[in-house]
């Protein structure tokens, strides 16, 4: 082998690296529509993110800081004088209180499982929506109140 050979190999064998390198950053970047036009945030939204920001979009402050300090989220009836829905930041029932007292629990899910902020946005939703609907669908159950089963 003559030096020529050599350096003809060392030739192709560096653009060999070089295309390597450009592949694997190619890789390891995502393309701009998944990242919202942002190029220098490496990370993809989750269903979870973007449920977080529909929701924030979604209630004022108050209502914000109600759901973050008390891990629930009161929604006044639209058509019911006193009733207040009180939809959990979590997977649970929800409350449906009467003059400040628990009445009922609704157990209204979707079919398949979504984010949990989807869920609090959903329940708001159907209640302003059309709350009659909202209770036609939901399963209606007597409250747990621990004192009212112990016995004297």
């Amino acid at each position: 082998m003559n030096t020529g050979d050599v350096v003809t190999a060392a030739v192709i064998v560096g653009i060999i690296f070089l295309l390597a390198c450009l592949m694997a950053f190619i890789a390891a970047t995502p393309p701009r529509w998944r990242t919202g036009g942002r190029s220098s945030s490496p990370a993809v939204d989750t269903p979870s993110d973007r449920a977080e920001d529909l929701l924030r979009d979604m209630l004022d402050e108050q209502e914000l800081l109600e759901l973050r300090t008390r891990g629930y989220l009161d929604i006044v009836s639209p058509s019911h004088a006193q009733r207040v829905y009180r939809i959990p930041r979590f997977p649970e029932r929800v409350s449906v209180l009467e003059g400040g007292r628990a009445k009922w629990e609704l157990c209204i899910q979707p079919a398949k499982p979504i984010p949990s902020a989807d869920v609090v946005a959903m329940h708001k939703l159907m209640i302003e929506g059309d709350e009659e609907e909202y209770l036609a669908r939901a399963n209606w159950f007597l409250p747990y109140v621990p004192h009212q089963w112990d016995l004297p």
